[in-house]
């Protein structure tokens, strides 16, 4: 199965050398996997 979806990528996620901050990929790949349980149909609303 494939799944992607876009984030954008936010000001505060950058470091001063121009690279997106380690800890922000684990936000980024728990986001995804809302999405994704999302169009699943297996994420209750309210939670």
């Amino acid at each position: 199965m494939k799944f992607s979806i876009e984030l954008p990528v936010q000001f505060r996620d950058i470091d001063v050398m121009g690279h997106v901050n380690h800890a922000t990929y684990l936000q980024y790949m728990e986001t995804a996997r809302v999405e994704l349980a999302r169009s699943l149909g297996q994420v209750t609303e309210g939670f």
